[in-house]
């Protein structure tokens, strides 16, 4: 089973997730566009905040939208119930899962699960395909823009000022939004993908952006722009890293548990350089001419810059959180890295990259665990820059190379014989069909495991960058006014070639990650969700919930957490803060879930919402196929509640 992109709106917000063949990464749906650009355009400290994005990544969101139906309980019979375990006379248990009441996923709010053949929860990547979108730097308009365009109906659906001359590269968040960045205008802009749902940033009580390629607002006056942000150096890498939000509960031998939840983190990094054409001759490694800046993906605020292992002409980063970096055409035949894990200011940063060389039968000092790494590649020769769902690093030029940095060391570098090996490629992409494609003339598609076996793709002009949508379609930018579109079928020589399928573009010149998908399928795992929400006593009624336990298998170093939440009506419930309830594995089968939505100070109300969290294996990075390889089941769970003395009441 392969993987298959896709993407889902919620109020006009573009949200790529993990699917099946050809999918990204999962997300939680929630609440968008709420946010506010900053009122000044600042070009030197630029502090505004991007709140407008819908956040993927916090497996504490769920959607606040209707209410969901609670699941009524099941009363005991008076003739089992005992005075010694947690139901006796008045208790109402809830059993759902496999040996109950099936898991019901149209109700559930949360997102990328679905149920195996015996009807346990296991992590998917699945989704419902919606709108999709893929953004060109108009490098040759006056004044400079980007094109925001529609891969579905091929037409540009709004295009905008970027604030800098001579934009070059994009890079798709995991919200839909787009960075784009300048090279001779040394600038980088972020753009809401919402659209007419963006925020009234006027207050004039409409939104005001552009609604075609036709109709471009001066810089600043669009509502769909977030923040810009100027520096002195040429931009040639940018690319968005988005962290899952993650919770975590350690048991302990006396006392509450430990919890600790981390919330999604949204970031954007840069790779700048004083190098240019007109100086060839400089040196890749002397500060100031190679600096990667990390910035606040809401705000555009610098966090950390640091001196780069070796100049980048472009960045993609992999599961791990490495950010690997291509030389391109100045400082060529290499491919670096910076450990995002590490590199977390500017002062550990601050070390000396480790420095070595790799060829197709031996890497004698693989650079693995160091912060920085500069590794010679022999042939070299590189351009453009990409990771696969299987975490391998591409690289363009001629010839196309592999790097797999979880090979063994005789086997971390391939090169592309045969056609491939002659043709330039540019600009580079992977999909999730098991191709690589290489922007070249003609356009190249490659078998990603086997690299002797080569397609060349013609299409009607030369093709400088490429990129892979949602829907598995390849997009060959041109350099002239016109996109190709190649849809690709089973095998190598099945493709279907659209030339000219956008036209009026002014010199698009763009070969990063301009969908986003690339980022989708080399991303770490996010949670998948499940929720449900449950009915206790008659209203006016103190209900009293006792036990919960659960059915759930985690392989490997997969993990399942319960998180709960209590109000006395279902809106309330809609306003709670989820509670930590236990981690699987545990040290105990049933948990008192009374104690856990009483930590307040406050009794529990009559619903209850459980929230279920299944976490793949976190050292699995392979997101080819739909789903994770070490995926926990949650078979079932169980919980229990106590009405007052009397006959129990049920709605």
């Amino acid at each position: 089973m392969h993987t298959r992109i896709a993407a889902v709106t919620v109020m006009g917000r573009v949200l790529l997730l993990s699917a099946g063949c050809g999918a990204a990464l999962l997300a939680c749906a929630s609440d968008a566009s709420r946010g506010e650009r900053n009122d000044a355009i600042e070009r030197d400290d630029s502090d505004g905040s991007d709140e407008s994005a819908a956040d993927p990544f916090d497996s504490q969101r769920t959607d606040a939208g209707t209410p969901r139906v609670p699941v009524a309980p099941t009363p005991q019979d008076p003739a089992d119930a005992t005075d010694e375990g947690p139901c006796g006379d008045g208790c109402m248990q809830t059993d759902v899962g496999v040996d109950g009441d099936a898991f019901d996923l149209e109700q559930s709010s949360g997102s990328a699960v679905e149920l195996d053949d015996e009807g346990a929860l296991i992590v998917t990547r699945e989704v419902v395909v919606e709108d999709s979108f893929i953004w060109v730097a108009d490098t040759g308009a006056n004044p400079a823009a980007v094109s925001k365009i529609d891969t579905r109906t091929r037409e540009v659906v709004a295009r905008y000022e970027v604030g800098a001359p001579d934009p070059s590269r994009t890079s798709v968040a995991m919200t839909g939004d787009a960075y784009v960045t300048s090279r001779s205008g040394m600038g980088i802009t972020k753009f809401s993908a919402a659209g007419q749902d963006c925020p009234d940033t006027n207050g004039d009580g409409m939104v005001t952006t552009s609604t075609g390629p036709g109709d471009v607002l001066p810089f600043g006056e669009d509502d769909c722009m977030l923040w810009y942000r100027q520096f002195d150096q040429e931009i040639r890498a940018v690319a968005a890293q988005d962290i899952p939000g993650t919770t975590t509960i350690e048991e302990q031998l006396d006392g509450p548990p430990l919890i600790t939840s981390t919330p999604s983190q949204h970031y954007v990094w840069l790779g700048a350089s004083t190098r240019g054409a007109a100086d060839p001759s400089s040196d890749p490694q002397t500060e100031p001419l190679a600096m990667a800046y990390k910035l606040d993906g809401e705000t555009g605020e610098i966090l950390l810059e640091t001196v780069m292992p070796r100049g980048a002409y472009g960045f993609a980063l992999d599961g791990r959180g490495i950010l690997w970096l291509t030389g391109g055409a100045y400082w060529s035949g290499s491919v670096a890295f910076i450990d995002t894990n590490q590199c977390t200011d500017t002062a550990t940063c601050d070390v000396e990259p480790c420095r070595t060389t790799c060829s197709t039968t031996q890497c004698p000092d693989t650079c693995d665990g160091a912060i920085k790494g500069d590794i010679t590649l022999e042939p070299q020769n590189t351009y453009g820059i990409t990771v696969d769902c299987k975490q391998r690093v591409w690289l363009g030029a001629s010839p196309i190379k592999r790097y797999d940095p979880l090979a063994a060391v005789d086997q971390r570098l391939a090169v592309a014989t045969g056609d491939a090996a002659s043709a330039y490629a540019a600009g580079i992409a992977a999909d999730a069909n098991g191709s690589v494609w290489g922007a070249a003339t003609p356009v190249v598609r490659l078998d990603a495991e086997d690299l002797t076996q080569v397609q060349m793709v013609d299409t009607p002009s030369y093709a400088h960058g490429v990129a892979v949508d949602v829907d598995g379609k390849v997009w060959a930018v041109t350099m002239n006014t016109t996109l190709h579109v190649i849809e690709p079928g089973a095998t190598l020589a099945d493709n279907v070639v659209t030339g000219d399928a956008v036209d009026g573009l002014q010199f698009p010149y763009t070969y990063s990650d301009m969908t986003g998908v690339q980022q989708q399928l080399a991303a770490a795992e996010a949670p998948g969700i499940y929720t449900q929400v449950f009915e206790g006593c008659a209203e006016g009624e103190q209900t009293t919930w006792l036990d919960f336990s659960w059915d759930a298998e985690t392989p490997a170093a997969s993990r399942v957490v319960f998180q709960v939440r209590t109000a006395d009506t279902l809106e309330g419930l809609e306003e709670a803060e989820f509670q930590g309830l236990v981690a699987v594995p545990s040290m105990r089968e049933t948990v008192d879930l009374d104690a856990t939505l009483t930590l307040s100070g406050e009794p529990a109300g009559r619903y209850v919402e459980v929230q279920v969290e299944l976490y793949a294996d976190v050292g699995m990075h392979d997101r080819c196929s739909e789903t994770p390889v070490t995926s926990p089941r949650v078979r079932a769970f169980t919980l229990a509640h106590r009405c007052p003395p009397g006959e129990p009441v049920l709605d």
